[in-house]
């Protein structure tokens, strides 16, 4: 059996080897309207810590995401996951999340649109 630091797959991109949790040590789940308030906070706290939120300007912050993500959650503009570990599904080590929002048509480049033309004749 080969060691994971003598696999290719097994190796981050700085060369150092990645651990491999087992897939039934966390659990993911779908968020749902009560989780709003920890995905506020997770979201405020990710702006602090890259320094784009002060103290004073957190709670706001954590406050006004808590509001929206409330409605987008229950109109189902925002859909996330959560995870929790298995044996301790009330506490939430990560999560990711998306808004759908429908957009406006936009310009495409003629460029691309005389490639395409080429193609299908």
């Amino acid at each position: 059996m080969q060691r994971a630091e003598e696999k290719e797959h097994c190796r981050h991109s700085d060369r150092y080897p990645v651990a491999r949790a087992p897939s039934d040590s966390f659990k993911i789940r779908r968020a749902t309207l009560p989780d709003a308030d920890v995905i506020a906070w997770h979201r405020a706290r990710m702006f602090q810590d890259m320094g784009d939120v002060s103290d004073d300007a957190f709670e706001i912050l954590r406050t006004k995401s808590r509001a929206r993500l409330e409605q987008w959650i229950d109109s189902g503009d925002y859909i996330g996951w959560l995870a929790t570990p298995a044996d301790n599904p009330e506490t939430i080590v990560g999560g990711a999340g998306v808004q759908l929002q429908p957009i406006l048509p936009r310009p495409v480049d003629t460029l691309q649109l005389a490639k395409a033309g080429r193609r299908q004749l």
